[in-house]
């Protein structure tokens, strides 16, 4: 099949080379590219790079580089045109029997995907992918037993995302840092540390929660909320489930986030691994305690927290610790 070089072009701009290379090597950030361990030959030293303007990678060493399609044909052994219907079956572009590409709802204009983020199960399993609109939405589409995309769960439960790493990480003892989005998740990961996120985006842990808490169980977790109200209540609304199943929960307010803003931005800022692990430390024990009271006049009055914010109001006024006990109580045992 001759595919022609527009069609390929727009297949390789579909995904971000960075995150399809970071699915099976380590990456770190250095400047502006990603670093990491060769996959190609025996290496001991960072000598693979990925550059994510140019969508290239080159090692030093053995002097292999190439773009995203090259990189899946050679880290897979097959051939082109494989490669090339891999990558664009995970962006949802379809290719004709005569080379060209064709939308199948979700390629074209404002729903055209910026970025797909794949949720597996425990061992590694396909079983549905969150799409990051050009218009920010994240719809969720999964495949039909002919292998097309469908929008939708259809009957498939959530689980948390990068789920194998999360189990493995668990039973390392490592602290898991709990945030708003796929692409938080990756960028911390990028920092060498263990991260997760439920789809579906703010408040939508709770009704999934007998799902996601049992992987948690006993752990030390770390949730770093947006720095917007659906944010911080998310945050609480998260950490309120997780009181009696993670050994720990610590809520982790970023310094200097701009409105709206979130770990990706703090790291694309100049935050470190160092700096992270610092305020990590300051952080302390989250709990019931720590939510705004109301006092006898019915106003709610801000506790003081060595880490606290600006009170967590939303559309329906801040949490209290009413509404946290009432979202304990909701928890299903099974989740303890």
């Amino acid at each position: 099949m001759n595919i022609p070089e527009n069609v390929l072009q727009d297949i390789r701009n579909s995904v971000k080379i960075e995150d399809v290379i970071g699915e099976s090597v380590k990456l770190k950030k250095t400047g502006k590219e990603f670093t990491g361990l060769c996959p190609f030959h025996p290496d001991s030293v960072p000598s693979f790079s990925v550059n994510p303007s140019k969508q290239v990678y080159f090692c030093q060493s053995c002097k292999k580089g190439g773009d995203v399609i090259t990189f899946i044909r050679e880290g897979q052994g097959i051939t082109f045109p494989e490669a090339v219907k891999q990558i664009a079956d995970r962006s949802g572009i379809q290719i004709g029997s005569n080379g060209t590409s064709s939308g199948n709802g979700k390629y074209t204009g404002s729903n055209k995907p910026e970025a797909t983020f794949d949720y597996t199960s425990p061992d590694g399993t396909f079983l549905f992918q969150v799409v990051r609109t050009k218009d920010k939405k994240f719809p969720q589409r999964h495949l039909d037993k002919n292998g097309n995309w469908q929008w939708g769960l259809d009957g498939i439960s959530p689980v948390l995302y990068h789920l194998p790493a999360l189990i493995k990480s668990v039973s390392a003892g490592n602290t898991i840092f709990i945030c708003e989005g796929e692409k938080d998740v990756e960028n911390i990961e990028k920092l060498g540390l263990t991260a997760t996120t439920n789809p579906m985006g703010a408040g939508k842990w709770l009704k999934w929660s007998k799902l996601y808490n049992p992987y948690l169980k006993g752990v030390k977790v770390i949730i770093l909320p947006d720095n917007d109200p659906p944010g911080r209540n998310h945050a609480i609304e998260v950490a309120s489930s997780l009181l009696g199943v993670a050994a720990s929960v610590r809520i982790l307010y970023l310094p200097d986030l701009p409105e709206k803003g979130d770990i990706s931005d703090w790291i694309d800022a100049g935050g470190t691994f160092d700096q992270l692990n610092e305020l990590a430390k300051k952080c302390k024990p989250w709990s019931l305690e720590d939510l705004p009271a109301t006092d006898g006049d019915g106003q709610v009055s801000q506790s003081n927290t060595d880490n606290s914010a600006d009170p967590v109001f939303s559309q329906k006024g801040p949490l209290t610790k009413k509404d946290a006990k009432r979202i304990v109580g909701k928890i299903d045992q099974y989740a303890r």
